[in-house]
């Protein structure tokens, strides 16, 4: 009725009023991650210094003094391209650090900050719907409708506004994952008014059709792709009322069904062959089905929840007795949680043995819900261990036997770690820096050096560097042809050293 008197102010009261009882029957699986709730970085957000997620091992803080400018990033210069800073500012990480703190302690400033920065980063942000731009290549719309490809490897800059640095699909996925949840945080504050709510809603709209029904590109296909997915399902589950709701839903479900099989090996571990991956994966692959069963709509099918548990197996298999897990590839922290991983899905598929390792005060004091091997093979992916008991005092080896180098793996054909007395004996070095990755810029040495062999626990000849093939199909197995030195991958039950044919 406001609508068709024309009475904008009276719809968008109405709509704000229904938005309020709304968000009270989500189900939401929460983003809000314990490094996010932190009061300092809330009191920060709320005069503008605010840290990305970026390549660094720690957030990096940038004071922007009375205004966040969002095209600005202060670690971009001819010398240095970091593109991974100015994406990690437009993934709004301190947004979910805000609302911690409003939730927490009740304080307006956290909303109206928020508010502010939502009102200003939809003003200064906007979308060119003529040009889709991704990491650094721009593509131009054509009247036709065909679609024509101007440059690459081209960056944002000011004689160009139309190559946006907010509009990277992977990070709409993110903000488009992360937004709901605020807006439920925020949505009962005075200083939340109907014509935030009307920008918000129009900003979530144009994030879903960006990712899920843009006339480019729907959706990548790698671990990107699920990213997007995710955002664009999070849309069309909690927001129905959208006329395109139900097209975003179906693509991004069909979307995340067809990469866990083609990014998940027959053996569970995630083609990144990185535990943080396998961790990352494992919530983005199940958080879409727990929150589309959650409101209401069907659940995924049986076989994808098999899949799911294989994942789930990888870390009760790899991870050492204390619940951490080795640092092979970019790896950036050694706290990967193998343990709480392994419990919470223990729990979800009634499996002993996951919680068993998870530590289930109901199964860790009965010795017969132990898993029965304590030696894995995942021959799909080239990682071996072996442990000699399920208990905190377990002496545990990971062996890492390939398959292929790719942009999160290293070239550490061989690399071990060994767990005893309680700790790590011989930790792998990871990935020490995520910054300046190859695609942003010539990366540096320290990221050349800590992805080399010589970094490794391995042997290299004159320190060059062991190059490892592709994997194509069937379980690993290392061969001759390797640009700089060879991987000895030794089986007993074979009696033959795989990388010579024929030989004992």
């Amino acid at each position: 009725e406001a609508v068709q008197a024309s009475n904008v102010a009276l719809a968008g009261e109405r709509l704000l009023s229904y938005y309020r009882q709304r968000v009270k029957r989500w189900s939401l699986v929460s983003h809000t991650y314990s490094w996010m709730k932190s009061q300092v970085a809330a009191d920060n957000a709320t005069r503008n210094i605010v840290y990305d997620l970026g390549g660094a091992v720690q957030p990096r803080l940038v004071d922007f003094g009375a205004h966040i400018q969002w095209q600005h990033n202060p670690y971009w210069t001819p010398q240095q391209h970091d593109a991974e800073w100015i994406w990690g500012l437009h993934r709004q990480p301190f947004w979910m650090s805000l609302a911690w703190a409003y939730e927490t302690t009740g304080a307006e400033r956290y909303c109206q900050a928020w508010k502010q920065q939502l009102l200003d980063w939809v003003r200064d942000n906007p979308r060119d719907p003529l040009y889709d731009y991704d990491w650094g290549s721009v593509l131009r719309l054509n009247e036709d409708g065909s679609v024509h490809q101007l440059q690459q490897r081209v960056w944002p800059n000011p004689q160009h506004p139309e190559y946006s640095w907010a509009w990277r699909r992977v990070d709409a996925g993110r903000r488009a994952l992360n937004w709901p949840e605020l807006l439920r945080s925020f949505i009962d504050c005075p200083a939340f008014d109907a014509g935030t709510l009307t920008v918000l809603l129009n900003s979530l709209h144009e994030h879903a059709t960006v990712i899920a029904n843009n006339p480019y590109r729907r959706f990548t296909t790698d671990n990107h792709g699920i990213f997007e997915a995710e955002g664009s399902a999070a849309i069309g589950i909690l927001f129905p009322e959208f006329v395109d709701a139900e097209l975003w839903r179906e693509s991004s479900f069909d979307l995340l069904q067809s990469e866990l099989v083609r990014q998940v090996r027959p053996d569970g571990m995630q083609v990144e062959n990185v535990l943080g991956y396998q961790v990352a994966s494992l919530r983005i692959f199940t958080d879409t089905p727990l929150l589309a069963s959650s409101n209401g709509l069907p659940a995924f099918p049986d076989w994808y929840w098999r899949k799911i548990q294989s994942m789930a197996e990888v870390l009760m298999k790899m991870g050492f007795p204390d619940g951490s897990g080795p640092s092979f590839g970019d790896q950036t922290s050694t706290l990967t949680s193998c343990k709480d991983n392994s419990l919470r899905w223990g729990r979800h598929f009634a499996d002993d043995t996951l919680k068993y390792y998870g530590e289930d005060p109901d199964t860790v004091a009965d010795p017969s819900k132990a898993p029965a091997t304590l030696d894995f093979a995942l021959r799909w992916s080239g990682l071996y261990s072996m442990r000699s008991n399920w208990t905190s005092d377990a002496i545990m080896l990971v062996l890492r036997c390939g398959p292929g180098y790719n942009a999160h793996t290293h070239k550490d054909a061989g690399t071990f770690e060994l767990f005893a007395g309680g700790r790590r004996l011989t930790p792998d070095s990871g990935c020490f820096t995520y910054n300046d990755i190859k695609e942003l810029k010539p990366a540096d040495p320290n990221r050349r050096y800590f992805e080399s062999t010589a970094a490794h626990q391995t042997l290299t000849l004159d320190t060059a560097n062991a190059h490892m093939p592709a994997l194509h199909r069937g379980p690993y197995r290392s061969r001759k042809g390797y640009d700089d030195c060879g991987l000895l991958l030794w089986e007993v039950h074979d009696k033959q050293n795989q990388d010579y044919e024929g030989e004992q």
